[in-house]
């Protein structure tokens, strides 16, 4: 029934026709390219299998542009036509494309919320341990799929991330690190977060958060986590300029705003200041917390404890509270105080 989707041919849609519009009506007719002997019989070779497969077909045009037969990095060749000249004609199609973070292919959709599917994440659970460097990439495209629901992704598949960079040898020994980080994946890591409704792992400069979801703590991370099961809800915003910070503002009168990059992103530290800032010119107008790491982290890591988050409170440009390793129920409390 299905066989035409796993099938070697090429598919094609014959719903529309593609036009390329160009800025003059003068053909663009270039001199073939003459190809190297050696890879003549591959020239030949691949314009029968498409011509086979329907992809190119003889005709008489007025436009010409040349074949270009270029080497591969694993010694086979692969047939390419030099464009250039026509694509500098071309006049631009300024439709817009998707953002990525608008498609939800592989995702849940329902209520307003977007979570993992049960049958993507039972993959990642049951994939086999990796035995080659191939099957290593394998795995981390697996497991990437839904990093965005990941917790502090980058750190945890750093051992495995690891063994397929340039000029690592094969996978040998496995070592410890490794078996824990491919365990975390397929293992108790997933497992958690099916249960455990995260919101958004913090990439990005700022993120918003709106009154309705509830704001806690595990470990050295704090999280927002909503009443929901295993989504990413709307309720947050992720902030990375000034211009997408004055259009949330407009869009409601009370934001809670954290930062969490003073510690954890060295690079970011100068951003720490804007909440100050931006805090005066919103005066009473918006909650602002910014999040700090126990600097005795590794000492709490010896100990096998949670090192404590410090949560700074600052409103109307002026700091007016702090707690230090809070719960969810303080914060919350302290939340709707200072709200």
């Amino acid at each position: 029934m299905y066989s035409s989707i796993f099938s070697d041919r090429p598919g094609s849609a014959s719903t529309e026709e593609h036009c390329i519009e160009l800025m003059s009506l003068i053909p663009v007719r270039q001199r073939p390219y003459s190809v190297p002997f050696a890879m003549r019989q591959t020239l030949r070779d691949e314009l029968r299998e498409m011509e086979d497969l329907g992809v190119i077909k003889e005709s008489s045009s007025p436009y010409a542009s040349p074949v270009v037969v270029v080497k591969k990095k694993d010694g086979t060749n692969r047939v390419c036509i030099d464009y250039r000249r026509l694509n500098k004609l071309t006049i631009f199609d300024p439709q817009p494309m998707t953002p990525p973070a608008d498609i939800f292919q592989g995702h849940s959709l329902g209520r307003g919320a977007i979570g993992l599917q049960d049958e993507n994440v039972e993959k990642v659970r049951n994939a086999p341990r990796p035995k080659t460097k191939r099957d290593v990439r394998a795995f981390l495209g697996l497991v990437g799929y839904y990093k965005e629901f990941v917790p502090n992704f980058a750190a945890v598949s750093a051992p495995l991330s690891d063994l397929v960079r340039k000029g690592q040898p094969n996978i040998g020994n496995w070592g410890d690190s490794r078996e824990r980080a491919y365990n975390s994946f397929s293992l108790a890591y997933f497992y958690q977060i099916r249960l455990t409704p995260l919101h958004l792992v913090f990439n990005d400069a700022f993120l918003c958060f709106y009154p309705g979801s509830t704001l806690t703590t595990t470990g050295r991370r704090a999280l927002f986590q909503s009443e929901g099961d295993k989504t990413s809800k709307p309720e947050m915003k992720i902030i990375r300029t000034k211009e997408e910070f004055d259009k949330t503002i407009a869009e409601t009168s009370i934001l809670v705003v954290v930062d969490f990059f003073a510690t954890w992103c060295g690079p970011c530290k100068a951003i720490a200041p804007q909440l100050e800032t931006w805090s005066k010119e919103y005066d009473g107008e918006v909650l602002f917390i910014k999040v700090d790491v126990d600097e005795n982290e590794e000492t709490a890591e010896a100990a096998e404890v949670s090192a404590m988050p410090t949560f700074h409170f600052y409103k109307g440009g002026k700091k007016i509270d702090e707690v230090v390793g809070a719960n969810s129920s303080v914060l919350e409390e302290k939340i709707k105080k200072h709200k």
